[in-house]
Protein backbone atom coordinates (compact mmCIF):
# COMPACT_ATOMS: atom_id res chain seq x y z
CA UNK A 1 0.00 0.00 0.00
CA UNK A 2 1.60 3.27 -1.10
CA UNK A 3 1.99 6.30 1.17
CA UNK A 4 -0.84 8.35 -0.35
CA UNK A 5 -3.24 5.45 0.03
CA UNK A 6 -2.07 4.97 3.62
CA UNK A 7 -2.82 8.62 4.41
CA UNK A 8 -6.26 8.31 2.80
CA UNK A 9 -6.84 5.15 4.80
CA UNK A 10 -6.36 7.09 8.01
CA UNK A 11 -8.20 10.31 7.13
CA UNK A 12 -10.97 9.26 4.72
CA UNK A 13 -14.27 10.02 6.53
CA UNK A 14 -16.28 7.39 4.64
CA UNK A 15 -13.84 4.68 5.65
CA UNK A 16 -13.74 5.89 9.27
CA UNK A 17 -17.53 5.83 9.51
CA UNK A 18 -17.69 2.44 7.79
CA UNK A 19 -15.32 1.13 10.46
CA UNK A 20 -17.37 2.71 13.24
CA UNK A 21 -20.58 1.15 11.97
CA UNK A 22 -18.95 -2.29 12.03
CA UNK A 23 -17.81 -1.77 15.62
CA UNK A 24 -21.29 -0.57 16.66
CA UNK A 25 -22.90 -3.54 14.92
CA UNK A 26 -20.52 -5.97 16.59
CA UNK A 27 -21.00 -4.51 20.07
CA UNK A 28 -24.71 -3.82 19.59
CA UNK A 29 -25.39 -7.54 19.32
CA UNK A 30 -24.68 -7.92 23.06
CA UNK A 31 -25.33 -4.36 24.24
CA UNK A 32 -27.83 -5.27 26.97
CA UNK A 33 -30.45 -7.86 27.86
CA UNK A 34 -33.03 -7.70 30.59
CA UNK A 35 -31.78 -9.69 33.60
CA UNK A 36 -33.71 -12.24 35.58
CA UNK A 37 -35.43 -14.07 32.73
CA UNK A 38 -35.06 -17.60 31.42
CA UNK A 39 -38.04 -17.54 29.09
CA UNK A 40 -37.93 -19.73 26.02
CA UNK A 41 -38.03 -16.81 23.57
CA UNK A 42 -38.56 -13.23 24.63
CA UNK A 43 -38.85 -10.42 22.10
CA UNK A 44 -38.67 -7.00 23.75
CA UNK A 45 -37.12 -3.63 22.93
CA UNK A 46 -33.63 -4.78 23.90
CA UNK A 47 -33.95 -7.92 21.76
CA UNK A 48 -34.96 -5.81 18.75
CA UNK A 49 -31.96 -3.51 19.30
CA UNK A 50 -29.56 -6.46 19.62
CA UNK A 51 -31.00 -8.08 16.53
CA UNK A 52 -31.44 -4.97 14.39
CA UNK A 53 -28.21 -3.07 15.02
CA UNK A 54 -25.86 -5.61 13.37
CA UNK A 55 -28.04 -5.77 10.25
CA UNK A 56 -28.40 -1.98 9.86
CA UNK A 57 -24.76 -1.26 10.68
CA UNK A 58 -23.41 -3.94 8.32
CA UNK A 59 -25.28 -2.59 5.31
CA UNK A 60 -24.39 1.03 6.18
CA UNK A 61 -20.73 0.02 6.44
CA UNK A 62 -21.00 -1.80 3.11
CA UNK A 63 -22.65 1.12 1.31
CA UNK A 64 -20.17 3.73 2.58
CA UNK A 65 -17.12 2.09 1.00
CA UNK A 66 -18.72 -0.08 -1.68
CA UNK A 67 -16.02 -1.14 -4.18
CA UNK A 68 -13.61 1.34 -2.60
CA UNK A 69 -9.88 1.00 -3.23
CA UNK A 70 -9.26 2.03 0.38
CA UNK A 71 -10.39 -1.35 1.72
CA UNK A 72 -7.52 -3.73 2.42
CA UNK A 73 -9.03 -6.94 1.03
CA UNK A 74 -8.16 -10.20 2.77
CA UNK A 75 -7.80 -13.71 1.43
CA UNK A 76 -10.64 -15.87 2.73
CA UNK A 77 -9.53 -19.38 3.58
CA UNK A 78 -10.66 -22.65 5.12
CA UNK A 79 -11.59 -21.15 8.54
CA UNK A 80 -13.96 -18.67 6.86
CA UNK A 81 -15.44 -21.48 4.75
CA UNK A 82 -16.22 -23.64 7.79
CA UNK A 83 -17.45 -20.71 9.91
CA UNK A 84 -19.73 -19.73 7.01
CA UNK A 85 -20.87 -23.35 6.74
CA UNK A 86 -21.67 -23.39 10.45
CA UNK A 87 -23.78 -20.22 10.18
CA UNK A 88 -25.55 -21.55 7.07
CA UNK A 89 -26.25 -24.84 8.84
CA UNK A 90 -27.64 -22.89 11.82
CA UNK A 91 -29.99 -21.05 9.45
CA UNK A 92 -31.08 -24.31 7.80
CA UNK A 93 -31.79 -25.89 11.18
CA UNK A 94 -34.94 -23.75 11.35
CA UNK A 95 -36.44 -26.36 9.00
CA UNK A 96 -36.46 -29.01 11.76
CA UNK A 97 -36.36 -26.79 14.85
CA UNK A 98 -38.85 -26.94 17.73
CA UNK A 99 -39.31 -23.22 17.22
CA UNK A 100 -38.45 -22.34 13.59
CA UNK A 101 -39.08 -18.62 14.12
CA UNK A 102 -36.85 -18.44 17.20
CA UNK A 103 -34.07 -20.38 15.47
CA UNK A 104 -34.24 -18.18 12.38
CA UNK A 105 -34.11 -14.96 14.41
CA UNK A 106 -31.10 -16.09 16.46
CA UNK A 107 -29.27 -17.48 13.42
CA UNK A 108 -29.77 -14.22 11.49
CA UNK A 109 -28.49 -12.26 14.49
CA UNK A 110 -25.39 -14.48 14.67
CA UNK A 111 -24.88 -14.14 10.89
CA UNK A 112 -24.80 -10.33 10.82
CA UNK A 113 -22.86 -10.04 14.08
CA UNK A 114 -20.16 -12.24 12.54
CA UNK A 115 -20.27 -10.33 9.25
CA UNK A 116 -19.63 -7.07 11.11
CA UNK A 117 -16.83 -8.63 13.17
CA UNK A 118 -15.10 -10.34 10.25
CA UNK A 119 -15.25 -7.16 8.16
CA UNK A 120 -13.43 -5.00 10.73
CA UNK A 121 -9.78 -5.96 9.89
CA UNK A 122 -10.34 -5.15 6.20
CA UNK A 123 -11.18 -1.57 7.17
CA UNK A 124 -7.70 -1.00 8.65
CA UNK A 125 -4.57 -0.50 6.58
CA UNK A 126 -2.52 -3.30 8.19
CA UNK A 127 -2.37 -5.93 10.92
CA UNK A 128 -0.99 -3.58 13.60
CA UNK A 129 -3.71 -0.96 13.00
CA UNK A 130 -6.52 -3.47 13.33
CA UNK A 131 -4.90 -4.98 16.46
CA UNK A 132 -4.69 -1.49 17.93
CA UNK A 133 -8.38 -1.07 17.15
CA UNK A 134 -9.46 -4.19 19.04
CA UNK A 135 -7.25 -3.33 22.03
CA UNK A 136 -8.84 0.12 22.15
CA UNK A 137 -12.22 -1.58 22.09
CA UNK A 138 -11.42 -3.74 25.13
CA UNK A 139 -10.02 -0.66 26.91
CA UNK A 140 -13.34 1.06 26.21
CA UNK A 141 -15.18 -1.86 27.80
CA UNK A 142 -12.93 -1.60 30.87
CA UNK A 143 -13.53 2.16 31.11
CA UNK A 144 -17.30 1.71 30.88
CA UNK A 145 -17.14 -0.99 33.56
CA UNK A 146 -15.25 1.32 35.91
CA UNK A 147 -17.72 4.17 35.34
CA UNK A 148 -20.65 1.83 36.00
CA UNK A 149 -18.97 0.64 39.19
CA UNK A 150 -18.61 4.24 40.40
CA UNK A 151 -22.21 5.16 39.53
CA UNK A 152 -24.14 2.02 40.60
CA UNK A 153 -21.78 -0.53 42.15
CA UNK A 154 -24.56 -2.85 43.32
CA UNK A 155 -25.51 -3.59 39.69
CA UNK A 156 -22.03 -4.54 38.46
CA UNK A 157 -20.52 -6.09 41.60
CA UNK A 158 -23.02 -8.56 42.98
CA UNK A 159 -23.64 -12.19 43.88
CA UNK A 160 -25.98 -14.33 41.77
CA UNK A 161 -26.64 -16.49 44.84
CA UNK A 162 -26.59 -15.82 48.61
CA UNK A 163 -24.10 -18.68 48.91
CA UNK A 164 -21.56 -17.28 46.43
CA UNK A 165 -19.07 -14.43 46.64
CA UNK A 166 -19.68 -11.17 44.78
CA UNK A 167 -18.26 -10.94 41.27
CA UNK A 168 -17.61 -8.03 38.93
CA UNK A 169 -19.20 -7.74 35.49
CA UNK A 170 -20.09 -5.01 33.00
CA UNK A 171 -23.72 -4.02 32.54
CA UNK A 172 -23.54 -2.10 29.22
CA UNK A 173 -22.32 -3.64 27.02
CA UNK A 174 -23.32 -6.81 28.83
CA UNK A 175 -20.18 -8.77 29.73
CA UNK A 176 -20.50 -11.32 32.53
CA UNK A 177 -17.75 -11.99 35.04
CA UNK A 178 -16.67 -15.22 33.31
CA UNK A 179 -16.28 -13.45 29.96
CA UNK A 180 -14.80 -10.28 31.43
CA UNK A 181 -11.54 -12.08 32.18
CA UNK A 182 -10.89 -12.53 28.45
CA UNK A 183 -11.52 -8.82 27.81
CA UNK A 184 -9.02 -7.93 30.54
CA UNK A 185 -6.45 -10.31 29.04
CA UNK A 186 -6.78 -8.53 25.68
CA UNK A 187 -6.15 -5.18 27.37
CA UNK A 188 -3.08 -6.68 29.04
CA UNK A 189 -1.95 -7.96 25.63
CA UNK A 190 -2.30 -4.47 24.16
CA UNK A 191 0.22 -3.16 26.69
CA UNK A 192 2.48 -6.21 26.31
CA UNK A 193 2.74 -5.77 22.53
CA UNK A 194 3.24 -2.01 22.82
CA UNK A 195 0.23 -1.28 20.60
CA UNK A 196 -1.51 0.77 23.29
CA UNK A 197 -0.23 3.60 25.51
CA UNK A 198 2.18 4.60 22.74
CA UNK A 199 2.25 8.34 23.34
CA UNK A 200 4.39 9.84 26.09
CA UNK A 201 1.32 11.46 27.62
CA UNK A 202 -0.35 8.08 28.28
CA UNK A 203 2.74 5.97 28.90
CA UNK A 204 3.10 7.29 32.45
CA UNK A 205 -0.31 5.72 33.30
CA UNK A 206 0.70 2.30 31.99
CA UNK A 207 1.67 0.80 35.36
CA UNK A 208 -1.41 2.25 37.07
CA UNK A 209 -3.67 0.83 34.34
CA UNK A 210 -2.03 -2.60 34.64
CA UNK A 211 -2.70 -2.59 38.41
CA UNK A 212 -6.31 -1.57 37.71
CA UNK A 213 -6.76 -4.44 35.24
CA UNK A 214 -5.33 -6.88 37.76
CA UNK A 215 -7.75 -5.62 40.42
CA UNK A 216 -10.70 -6.06 38.03
CA UNK A 217 -9.49 -9.56 37.22
CA UNK A 218 -9.41 -10.42 40.92
CA UNK A 219 -12.91 -8.98 41.45
CA UNK A 220 -14.23 -10.97 38.47
CA UNK A 221 -13.28 -14.22 40.29
CA UNK A 222 -12.59 -16.07 37.03
CA UNK A 223 -10.45 -19.03 38.07
CA UNK A 224 -9.13 -20.17 34.70
CA UNK A 225 -8.24 -16.64 33.64
CA UNK A 226 -6.38 -15.99 36.89
CA UNK A 227 -4.43 -19.23 36.50
CA UNK A 228 -3.62 -18.19 32.92
CA UNK A 229 -2.34 -14.81 34.12
CA UNK A 230 -0.15 -16.50 36.77
CA UNK A 231 1.33 -18.88 34.18
CA UNK A 232 1.84 -16.10 31.62
CA UNK A 233 3.34 -13.81 34.28
CA UNK A 234 5.73 -16.54 35.42
CA UNK A 235 6.77 -17.14 31.82
CA UNK A 236 7.42 -13.43 31.24
CA UNK A 237 9.44 -13.12 34.45
CA UNK A 238 11.53 -16.18 33.55
CA UNK A 239 12.05 -14.72 30.09
CA UNK A 240 13.14 -11.46 31.72
CA UNK A 241 15.55 -13.34 33.99
CA UNK A 242 16.99 -15.18 31.01
CA UNK A 243 17.55 -11.91 29.14
CA UNK A 244 19.62 -10.45 31.99
CA UNK A 245 23.31 -10.95 31.33
CA UNK A 246 25.36 -12.65 34.09
CA UNK A 247 28.65 -11.34 32.73
CA UNK A 248 28.42 -8.30 35.01
CA UNK A 249 27.98 -8.08 38.77
CA UNK A 250 24.83 -5.99 38.28
CA UNK A 251 23.26 -8.73 36.14
CA UNK A 252 24.07 -11.42 38.72
CA UNK A 253 22.54 -9.32 41.52
CA UNK A 254 19.35 -8.69 39.46
CA UNK A 255 18.94 -12.40 38.72
CA UNK A 256 19.46 -13.39 42.35
CA UNK A 257 17.02 -10.69 43.48
CA UNK A 258 14.28 -11.94 41.14
CA UNK A 259 14.81 -15.55 42.23
CA UNK A 260 14.67 -14.45 45.89
CA UNK A 261 11.36 -12.61 45.32
CA UNK A 262 9.92 -15.72 43.63
CA UNK A 263 11.12 -17.91 46.50
CA UNK A 264 9.55 -15.63 49.14
CA UNK A 265 6.18 -15.53 47.31
CA UNK A 266 6.20 -19.31 46.85
CA UNK A 267 7.08 -19.86 50.52
CA UNK A 268 4.31 -17.53 51.70
CA UNK A 269 1.70 -19.30 49.61
CA UNK A 270 2.77 -22.86 50.48
CA UNK A 271 3.81 -22.50 54.14
CA UNK A 272 1.77 -19.67 55.60
CA UNK A 273 -1.66 -20.88 56.75
CA UNK A 274 -3.25 -17.44 56.48
CA UNK A 275 -2.22 -17.15 52.84
CA UNK A 276 -3.47 -20.67 52.19
CA UNK A 277 -6.87 -19.91 53.69
CA UNK A 278 -7.07 -16.62 51.79
CA UNK A 279 -6.38 -18.32 48.44
CA UNK A 280 -8.73 -21.18 49.26
CA UNK A 281 -11.57 -18.81 50.15
CA UNK A 282 -10.95 -16.82 46.98
CA UNK A 283 -11.03 -19.81 44.64
CA UNK A 284 -13.99 -21.38 46.46
CA UNK A 285 -16.00 -18.17 45.86
CA UNK A 286 -18.17 -19.04 48.87
CA UNK A 287 -19.08 -22.48 47.49
CA UNK A 288 -18.82 -25.81 49.25
CA UNK A 289 -16.80 -28.76 47.95
CA UNK A 290 -19.78 -30.11 46.00
CA UNK A 291 -20.23 -26.82 44.16
CA UNK A 292 -16.57 -26.84 43.15
CA UNK A 293 -16.48 -30.51 42.10
CA UNK A 294 -19.54 -30.01 39.89
CA UNK A 295 -18.25 -26.69 38.47
CA UNK A 296 -21.07 -24.80 40.25
CA UNK A 297 -23.61 -27.40 39.16
CA UNK A 298 -22.57 -27.41 35.49
CA UNK A 299 -21.70 -31.13 35.32
CA UNK A 300 -25.16 -32.28 36.41
CA UNK A 301 -26.74 -29.96 33.83
CA UNK A 302 -24.40 -31.27 31.13
CA UNK A 303 -25.19 -34.90 31.96
CA UNK A 304 -28.94 -34.38 31.68
CA UNK A 305 -28.55 -32.28 28.53
CA UNK A 306 -26.38 -34.95 26.83
CA UNK A 307 -28.97 -37.59 27.66
CA UNK A 308 -31.63 -35.34 26.15
CA UNK A 309 -29.52 -34.82 23.03
CA UNK A 310 -29.43 -38.55 22.28
CA UNK A 311 -32.95 -38.25 20.86
CA UNK A 312 -31.50 -36.39 17.84
CA UNK A 313 -27.74 -37.00 17.94
CA UNK A 314 -26.88 -36.11 14.33
CA UNK A 315 -28.82 -32.94 13.49
CA UNK A 316 -30.01 -31.63 16.86
CA UNK A 317 -33.17 -29.74 17.77
CA UNK A 318 -32.46 -26.45 16.00
CA UNK A 319 -30.01 -23.60 16.63
CA UNK A 320 -30.66 -21.82 19.95
CA UNK A 321 -34.18 -23.26 20.27
CA UNK A 322 -32.74 -26.71 20.96
CA UNK A 323 -30.86 -25.97 24.17
CA UNK A 324 -33.47 -23.42 25.29
CA UNK A 325 -36.11 -26.12 24.89
CA UNK A 326 -33.91 -28.52 26.86
CA UNK A 327 -33.67 -25.93 29.64
CA UNK A 328 -37.32 -24.91 29.54
CA UNK A 329 -40.33 -26.06 31.44
CA UNK A 330 -41.48 -28.24 28.54
CA UNK A 331 -38.68 -30.75 29.01
CA UNK A 332 -38.24 -30.31 32.80
CA UNK A 333 -34.50 -30.92 32.46
CA UNK A 334 -33.15 -27.85 34.18
CA UNK A 335 -35.13 -24.77 35.11
CA UNK A 336 -33.99 -21.18 35.70
CA UNK A 337 -31.04 -21.44 33.30
CA UNK A 338 -30.59 -19.49 30.07
CA UNK A 339 -27.74 -21.59 28.64
CA UNK A 340 -25.78 -24.79 29.22
CA UNK A 341 -22.49 -23.06 30.09
CA UNK A 342 -20.66 -25.12 27.48
CA UNK A 343 -20.41 -24.09 23.83
CA UNK A 344 -19.87 -27.62 22.55
CA UNK A 345 -22.75 -29.25 24.41
CA UNK A 346 -25.02 -26.42 23.30
CA UNK A 347 -23.98 -26.98 19.69
CA UNK A 348 -24.55 -30.75 20.11
CA UNK A 349 -28.09 -30.17 21.42
CA UNK A 350 -28.84 -27.50 18.79
CA UNK A 351 -27.11 -28.84 15.68
CA UNK A 352 -26.02 -32.37 16.56
CA UNK A 353 -22.72 -34.03 15.82
CA UNK A 354 -22.70 -32.49 12.34
CA UNK A 355 -22.67 -28.99 13.83
CA UNK A 356 -19.99 -29.94 16.38
CA UNK A 357 -17.77 -31.31 13.61
CA UNK A 358 -18.14 -28.19 11.43
CA UNK A 359 -17.38 -25.81 14.32
CA UNK A 360 -14.47 -27.92 15.60
CA UNK A 361 -12.92 -27.94 12.12
CA UNK A 362 -13.24 -24.14 11.86
CA UNK A 363 -11.64 -23.64 15.30
CA UNK A 364 -8.78 -26.05 14.52
CA UNK A 365 -8.02 -24.52 11.11
CA UNK A 366 -8.12 -21.00 12.57
CA UNK A 367 -5.61 -22.04 15.25
CA UNK A 368 -3.31 -23.43 12.56
CA UNK A 369 -3.47 -20.20 10.56
CA UNK A 370 -2.96 -17.90 13.56
CA UNK A 371 0.01 -19.96 14.76
CA UNK A 372 1.68 -19.81 11.32
CA UNK A 373 0.96 -16.15 10.53
CA UNK A 374 3.77 -13.65 9.88
CA UNK A 375 2.61 -11.24 12.56
CA UNK A 376 5.40 -10.35 14.98
CA UNK A 377 2.89 -10.67 17.84
CA UNK A 378 1.84 -14.16 16.75
CA UNK A 379 2.66 -15.77 20.12
CA UNK A 380 0.42 -13.35 22.03
CA UNK A 381 -2.51 -13.91 19.65
CA UNK A 382 -2.11 -17.69 19.80
CA UNK A 383 -2.22 -17.52 23.60
CA UNK A 384 -5.35 -15.33 23.53
CA UNK A 385 -7.00 -17.67 21.04
CA UNK A 386 -6.28 -20.72 23.22
CA UNK A 387 -7.76 -18.97 26.26
CA UNK A 388 -10.97 -18.26 24.29
CA UNK A 389 -11.21 -21.88 23.11
CA UNK A 390 -10.57 -23.15 26.66
CA UNK A 391 -13.24 -20.80 27.96
CA UNK A 392 -15.75 -22.34 25.52
CA UNK A 393 -15.59 -25.58 27.54
CA UNK A 394 -17.46 -24.05 30.48
CA UNK A 395 -19.09 -20.96 28.97
CA UNK A 396 -21.05 -20.12 25.83
CA UNK A 397 -19.55 -17.39 23.69
CA UNK A 398 -18.11 -18.28 20.31
CA UNK A 399 -21.50 -19.26 18.88
CA UNK A 400 -23.60 -16.49 20.37
CA UNK A 401 -23.24 -12.69 20.07
CA UNK A 402 -20.98 -11.67 22.94
CA UNK A 403 -17.66 -10.02 23.72
CA UNK A 404 -16.05 -13.46 23.32
CA UNK A 405 -17.48 -13.87 19.81
CA UNK A 406 -16.19 -10.37 18.95
CA UNK A 407 -12.64 -11.23 20.08
CA UNK A 408 -12.74 -14.74 18.60
CA UNK A 409 -13.97 -13.47 15.22
CA UNK A 410 -11.36 -10.72 15.24
CA UNK A 411 -8.48 -13.16 15.84
CA UNK A 412 -9.69 -15.42 13.03
CA UNK A 413 -10.32 -12.57 10.59
CA UNK A 414 -7.14 -10.61 11.33
CA UNK A 415 -5.01 -13.68 10.58
CA UNK A 416 -6.15 -13.60 6.94
CA UNK A 417 -3.45 -12.64 4.47
CA UNK A 418 -3.66 -9.31 2.71
CA UNK A 419 -4.34 -9.75 -0.99
CA UNK A 420 -1.86 -7.11 -2.10
CA UNK A 421 0.91 -8.94 -0.20
CA UNK A 422 0.08 -12.16 -2.05
CA UNK A 423 0.14 -10.31 -5.36
CA UNK A 424 3.49 -8.69 -4.50
CA UNK A 425 4.93 -12.10 -3.63
CA UNK A 426 3.75 -13.53 -6.96
CA UNK A 427 5.39 -10.65 -8.88
CA UNK A 428 8.66 -11.06 -6.98
CA UNK A 429 8.68 -14.80 -7.69
CA UNK A 430 8.20 -14.18 -11.43
CA UNK A 431 11.05 -11.70 -11.45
Amino acid sequence: MNSSKSRNHITNPRLIWSRRFCWVGSIGSFIYSKPGTSEYLQIDTFALVRGGLPIICYFLSLILVFKSELIAPRRNGAPEFFLGSFVLYALLSSLWSFNPFGTLLKAINLTFALLCIMRIPSLYQDFASSARGVFRCTNLFITLGLLEFLIFPELVYYSSSPFEAKRFGILVPQIGSNLLGIVILFSFAGMLTGLTFQSERWRRFKLFYAALLLLMLVLAHSRLILVTVVIAGSYLVLKLVKSISIRSLKGVIMRLSLFFIFFVIFALITLNRNFQEMFQDYFNRGQDSRGISTLTGRTSVWTEALNFGQERPWFGFGFYSGHRYALGSESNIVKNHSNLDNTWIEVYIDLGLVGVLILFTAVLLALKRISTSRDIHRGVFVALYLVIVSNSLYNPGITTPSSTLLLFGYLVSNSRRLKFLDEANKISQKE
